[in-house]
């Protein structure tokens, strides 16, 4: 999974020993192996409400994820080691689609960039302050001394200098926090519709309305929010140019310290020199990694008229 960024150490085949009986016994060195531990925030649950907790929210979601590393058994050794040596978790987020029509922001626009940086910003601080205080809890995780977090690295590579980055980044330099890798937003693709129909990940949504066929049905998909003062805010994601969404996850990226599972969106009839633009564009706007492709398979004719108004 791309989301996924972690230190591992890797397996080295030493030799084959032959044991009694004629058996083939392999060793190997190497001890380690990243798992995926993983939850997502429902943006639209929480920043649509300016009652929520967000401290609160993230927390609970913290310590959710690090008793995943205390209480589950991993049947792979390699993964227990890895675990509890940087007790990584994953804390993800989906629905920014959503949200960007809640507050009517249009999704190919420079307003939706800056307000997906600044949301992630004030979920950044709060997930790493939630680490924090579980670290002061239970103690920091045992690769801490002369971490970027021990040293202030990370924080200043991110250019958090306001007074309450700088109060939180001398608490955390000096005691400690939890875990090691503390947010990698996946795909969502299922989980969004389970969660209500938000839009997944941090994407553009596929079709604004569309069929979803699963276990024999055949469900039609409606963004939950969806109202006359909000669907000019939709778009399907191939009626955009893909760059637009490549800087909203550039904005996201900057305050993600794993990868982010974003998928583009392109036409199937794209020239090769607009898929080399795309590619560039997201090197260039230092997004860490891609997930899939997805191409406009449909053949939906989208050159005229007005979806909303066509009934």
């Amino acid at each position: 999974m791309t989301e996924i960024i972690q230190n591992m150490e890797f397996d080295t085949y030493e030799n084959d020993q032959l044991k009694d009986g004629g058996v083939v016994i392999q060793v190997k060195q190497g001890e380690g192996l990243v798992t995926c531990n993983l939850n997502s925030l429902v943006l639209p649950n929480v920043f649509k409400n300016t009652e929520v907790d967000l401290q609160r929210i993230t927390d609970i979601q913290v310590r959710m994820l690090d008793n995943v590393i205390s209480l589950n058994r991993t049947p792979v050794k390699q993964a227990t080691h890895t675990n509890n040596k940087y007790r990584a978790v994953g804390a993800g987020a989906m629905g920014l689609a959503t949200l960007l029509a809640d507050n009517q922001i249009m999704w190919d626009s420079p307003e939706a960039a800056q307000f997906a940086d600044k949301l992630f910003e004030k979920y950044s601080f709060a997930l790493i302050n939630s680490s924090h205080k579980l670290a002061v809890e239970k103690g920091s995780y045992d690769l801490f001394e002369g971490s970027e977090w021990n040293t202030g690295d990370y924080f200043d590579k991110r250019g958090y200098e306001s007074p309450e980055w700088l109060e939180l980044k001398d608490k955390v330099m000096t005691k400690g926090i939890r875990n090691s890798y503390i947010q990698a937003i996946a795909p969502t693709g299922s989980n969004s519709v389970i969660m209500g129909g938000v839009s997944p990940s941090c994407d553009p949504l596929y079709e604004v309305i569309y069929q979803e066929e699963k276990a024999g049905m055949n469900v039609t998909m409606i963004p939950p929010n969806y109202s006359p003062e909000t669907m000019w805010f939709y778009k399907s994601g191939f009626e955009m140019d893909e760059m637009w969404a490549i800087k909203i996850i550039s904005a996201i990226q900057r305050h993600v310290d794993q990868g982010i599972s974003h998928n583009m969106h392109i036409h199937k009839s794209i020239q090769a020199s607009e898929m080399l633009r795309l590619d560039n564009g997201a090197w260039e706007e230092e997004l860490k990694t891609i997930y899939y492709t997805y191409s406009d398979t449909n053949n939906v004719d989208r050159s005229e008229g007005c979806t909303f108004c066509e009934a």
